[in-house]
């Protein structure tokens, strides 16, 4: 996949640039020290750096066609990927450097996309955007030891990735079969009145008692339909107050002297 990208980006440097073959080389190598000793007359380099996902955010889903036989087929949307190339021009004169730099930089700025008719057959599906680097991606220092560092321009190819392809579905749905069974109803056909009895499973007689309800009936809790608890078992809300003790009856000597001692009091009233 990677090679069909770097044709395409050579073809589109050849026509839209342009850059004749005859006076121009292109090369994909890295440009270190070797490299750059080697090169003999005006080259643009196009390296790639890095390979990773595109900063903008990716769609998900399913892909649906109709194959050639008329079949459903379908696969997980393609993921995209970003390659990232540092475009740098190696020529006797600087001047001659950045004039042809320029002009690559406005042959990618006018394209969002590779032109069609630059795609490998390998690519015709697919859609190859072309757009600057951002800051956020920087070639490391090291690349340029024993070589001088040069100006060059961040290009991006972007490109979606079929890595899965496209699979056969089942076959479509052509009847939709619905049966209602009537849930009151067992299997000798007597009606039981209740929705819930399954009438394969109706062995006995269905329970005829109402459904249970709680409530509270002084300070107990209650379930009706079942017997309600003993007062003995049933927890009293709060203790009932004391009743007063009935008087006890004297006996027969404090009977007497109850008698004196009224008399007296009497007395000592009057």
């Amino acid at each position: 996949m990677i090679h069909h990208v770097d044709k395409a980006l050579e073809s589109f440097l050849r026509q839209y640039v342009p850059l004749a073959d005859a006076a121009i080389d292109i090369s994909f190598q890295p440009p270190d020290g070797s490299w750059t000793a080697s090169v003999a007359r005006p080259t643009v380099d196009v390296f790639l750096w890095d390979v990773g996902r595109p900063e903008r955010s990716q769609s998900t889903g399913l892909d649906q066609r109709l194959s050639d036989g008329g079949r459903r087929q379908q696969r997980p949307q393609p993921k995209l990927v970003a390659l990232r190339y540092f475009v740098t021009v190696w020529a006797r004169e600087q001047r001659d450097e950045h004039e042809l730099l320029g002009a690559i930089l406005h042959s990618v700025l006018r394209h969002e996309a590779l032109p069609s008719d630059v795609l490998p057959a390998a690519l015709e599906e697919s859609s190859c955007r072309l757009s600057l680097g951002g800051d956020q991606h920087r070639l490391p220092p090291s690349l340029w030891s024993g070589s001088p560092p040069k100006a060059g321009i961040y290009v991006e190819a972007e490109l979606a990735v079929d890595a899965i392809g496209w699979t056969e579905r089942g076959a479509p749905v052509e009847e939709l079969r619905v049966e209602v069974i009537d849930r009151t109803v067992d299997r000798t056909g007597a009606r039981t009145g209740r929705p819930d009895v399954d009438p394969g499973r109706a062995t006995s007689a269905p329970d005829e008692r109402p459904p249970l309800r709680r409530f509270r009936s002084g300070g107990a809790l209650v379930m009706e339909g079942r017997p309600a608890p003993s007062a003995a078992a049933a927890p009293s809300a709060a203790a009932a107050p004391a009743a007063p003790a009935a008087p006890r009856a004297p006996r027969a000597g404090e009977q007497g002297e109850q008698g004196e001692q009224g008399e007296q009091g009497e007395g000592g009233a009057r």
